[in-house]
């Protein structure tokens, strides 16, 4: 009974850090270059981890 307890504790504390609404991604063309930007709407700071997989670039 008590690891039950835990577990709901555990996955209502995970639940309520999640974000509300999503970070957008603003790519940016400039002659041979792509920026990408991570927009945040909110005041909530977020860590944001970007993997882009391509071919022909250095």
């Amino acid at each position: 009974m008590r690891t039950f307890l835990l577990s709901i504790a555990f996955l209502n504390s995970v639940f309520s850090i999640s974000q509300s609404q999503p970070i957008k991604i603003v790519d940016e063309k400039s002659n041979n270059r792509l920026a990408l930007y991570a927009v945040n709407d909110t005041e909530t700071d977020y860590d944001v981890l970007l993997s882009v997989k391509g071919t022909n670039f250095r």
